[in-house]
């Protein structure tokens, strides 16, 4: 019975945030429709930040550099920010103001996050759905279609070593990557990224055997789930 209950109180937590699947799209995509952008104040901005992280080795962001943005917001607006960040730690989103003052969003006023290359507007870099499961906020999605996966990055600051010459301990970011398989509006744990843990959660046949051989995927990794992910999609 415990199982059971703990299966559903799951897929209640996944549908009740974005329904079959997790829209990928960006709003200058043909076809998402027309888009007015919402002024940035309209993020709720918790506070003025002051960033100084010299003496703990690493990064504690999805990336270092600054990068375009789409924020989706639960009022169902969207703001585009010229540069932003999201950091890992805290997942807050940081971004330059008009002013170039670094701000904190307000992360209760998200829904999703899509990051664009700052070179080229219809090139999408990386989607995080917020979805507050597992002790996780945001959910990076890797593919579209009906079955995706997901991924989180959970960084933490943990004490190295410490330094005799400076007198002091040591600090550094440690990151963990945990995967998720988002189906039937349902969000399932990837222990590891094999084939023996795809075939526990997707429907297999000889036909995507088939396609394994041929295209020398053994599902180990990252780019290999997401290549056949997508080509057991476009089979559905």
């Amino acid at each position: 019975m415990l199982i059971l209950m703990s299966i559903f109180f799951t897929c209640n937590i996944a549908s009740s945030q974005v329904s079959t699947s997790i829209d990928v799209r960006l709003p200058s995509d043909q076809g998402y429709g027309s888009v007015n952008y919402n002024n940035p104040s309209e993020l709720g901005v918790k506070k003025q930040l002051t960033i100084d992280n010299d003496e703990i080795t690493g990064i504690a962001f999805w990336k270092k550099d600054w990068n375009k943005a789409y924020v989706f917001l639960t009022s169902g607006g969207i703001i585009k920010l010229n540069q932003a960040k999201l950091n890992l730690v805290t997942n807050e989103i940081h971004f330059l103001d008009s002013g170039n003052m670094i701000k904190s969003a307000d992360a209760s006023k998200i829904t999703k996050l899509i990051f664009i290359d700052k070179d080229d507007s219809l090139k999408t870099l990386a989607v995080f759905q917020k979805l507050n499961y597992d002790g996780n906020v945001f959910f990076q999605v890797l593919n579209p279609g009906e079955n995706q996966l997901l991924k989180t990055i959970k960084v933490s600051v943990v004490k190295s070593n410490y330094n005799v010459l400076l007198g002091k301990d040591e600090y550094a970011y440690n990151s963990k990557i945990i995967y998720y398989l988002f189906h039937s509006g349902q969000i399932s744990k990837v222990d590891a990224l094999n084939k023996e843990h795809l075939v526990a959660l997707l429907d297999f046949s000889d036909g995507y055997n088939r396609w394994l051989e041929e295209n020398k995927n053994k599902l180990k990794g990252e780019t290999d789930w997401v290549n056949f992910i997508n080509y057991y999609n476009g089979k559905q």
